[in-house]
């Protein structure tokens, strides 16, 4: 959820509001992360990782930064599925440390000016898509959702120095799901999914707070949270709700048009959810009543976003689909690219960043 405003809603197959548009030189299936005027990617392929900072404002870039000679690092890069790759966790920042994470185990820190300040491996993940737990920052720490085949841990480093601060040892299975930060809560909660947990940590310690076993199969979405609820949701599964102060009941359950690969969005007591056979469904999230249904022509990979009253949706032919945030269903706009894109976009400085295949766009309020 972002509440931001005036972002673009007209047509735009014709690039009319398009700011900026830089060509990527390397794969990448990571989110693109805004702070202030700095904007960062990864990319990687079997040769290569890096990690690019551009102005936000102007496209330029400020600069990439090999990721090599880490300690510990692969000789050779993991079997990854193309769909995957070996950068798909999305980056985090602090506002001056600047962190992203590849499926080699290859966690990696820079300042805004590019200099390296510390890198370590945390072993190379035993997984069969690769790896895909997107980075978070609280405070000083930068935290990593490690759920592999062999072992599950949340990781939480100190940001200036990559010493570990804390370490869950997690229970249940594999995951590709990303880690959210419940900020009203006391103390503030890091949720996390896996199979078949929906679990909580005290983010000063690690300290196990609850968990709920209400998930199965191979987890991709994050959990989503608003007004004191926490949805957990699965593909060929269901779709949770529980109110993190009594976390051992279920507060309802929904079976139809759940994600695989997006996560949902709550926002003002409405669920979203995309999946990637195109299908979008809007439920309450006090009961679980399904609201309204769309089915678009295309599937979604990227994550809702909710900015000023609308639902912004990015389906993988590249075009975005706005709708009114409400109860019933109103399509206000298609805008399209017309490139393949399977990143969520991201929201700032009155702009939007969308992340194709091969490249990054930049478009303006209008």
């Amino acid at each position: 959820h972002r509440d931001l405003h005036s972002f673009p809603t007209r047509r735009s197959s014709d690039l009319k509001n398009l700011k900026w548009k830089v060509k990527l030189d390397l794969p990448g299936f990571n989110s693109p992360i805004v702070w202030g005027e700095f904007l960062f990617v990864s990319g990687a392929n079997k040769q290569n990782m890096k990690v690019y900072c551009y102005n936000a404002l102007t496209g330029k870039l400020r600069w990439e930064k090999p990721i090599d000679n880490i300690p510990g690092s692969p000789a050779a890069k993991p079997k990854v599925t193309d769909d995957t790759g070996l950068a798909a966790p999305g980056m985090a920042t602090n506002g001056t440390h600047v962190f992203a994470i590849f499926a080699t185990g290859d966690l990696v820190c820079f300042d805004f000016n590019g200099n390296q300040l510390w890198a370590k491996n945390l072993g190379v993940p035993k997984n069969h898509y690769g790896h895909s737990s997107s980075l978070i920052c609280w405070e000083n720490l930068v935290l990593v959702q490690y759920d592999h085949s062999a072992s599950r841990n949340l990781f939480a480093f100190k940001a200036e120095n990559g010493n570990m601060a804390w370490q869950a040892n997690r229970s249940g299975l594999i995951s590709w799901s990303s880690p959210i930060i419940v900020h009203d809560q006391n103390p503030p909660q890091i949720l996390l999914n896996n199979d078949p947990n929906l679990a909580a940590y005290d983010l000063s310690n690690g300290k196990e707070l609850w968990k709920l076993e209400c998930l199965s199969g191979e987890i991709g979405a994050s959990p989503a949270y608003f007004g004191g609820m926490a949805i957990a949701t699965n593909a060929y599964s269901k779709m949770t709700a529980v109110h993190i102060s009594s976390p051992s009941q279920m507060v309802w359950e929904a079976y139809d048009y759940l994600p695989d690969a997006s996560s949902p969005v709550a926002w003002n007591n409405m669920v979203f959810t995309a999946s990637s056979a195109g299908e979008v469904a809007c439920f309450n999230l006090m009961n679980g009543k399904e609201l309204w249904l769309h089915e678009f022509d295309y599937g979604f990979y990227a994550s809702p976003i909710v900015a000023d009253g609308k639902v912004y949706l990015l389906d993988r032919m590249g075009t975005m689909h706005i709708v009114k945030a409400n109860s019933v269903f109103e399509l206000i706009a298609q805008p399209a690219i017309n490139e393949k894109t399977d990143c969520t976009p991201a929201f700032a400085n009155g702009y939007i960043y969308i992340k194709s295949k091969e490249n990054l766009f930049c478009f303006s309020k209008l």
